[in-house]
């Protein structure tokens, strides 16, 4: 088991400035979209290992419950070094 504390930013930090128009809103909510949170549990490599994934595989996607499908960037995550 590993604990580790992270800082996540929401993918819709900046989003604002995409309009047309100035957005009407302070600088907080348009970049301060972050949580901190601290994770305790089993390594991502350990999980993937046990899953059978293929270890010469470069990409990860990982999605929640409030992703859009097809509209974020998948994340390189190939598990190494996490503990």
């Amino acid at each position: 088991m590993v604990s580790r504390v992270q800082f996540i930013e929401c993918s819709g930090n900046s989003r604002p400035n995409l309009s047309p128009t100035p957005p009407a809103t302070s600088c907080g909510a348009i970049h301060g979209l972050v949580s901190c949170s601290e994770w305790t549990g089993v390594p991502l490599s350990i999980l993937l290992a046990e899953a059978g994934v293929d270890r010469s595989a470069q990409w990860l996607l990982a999605e929640g419950r409030g992703c859009r499908r097809g509209r974020n960037e998948p994340e390189r995550a190939d598990g190494e070094g996490d503990g």
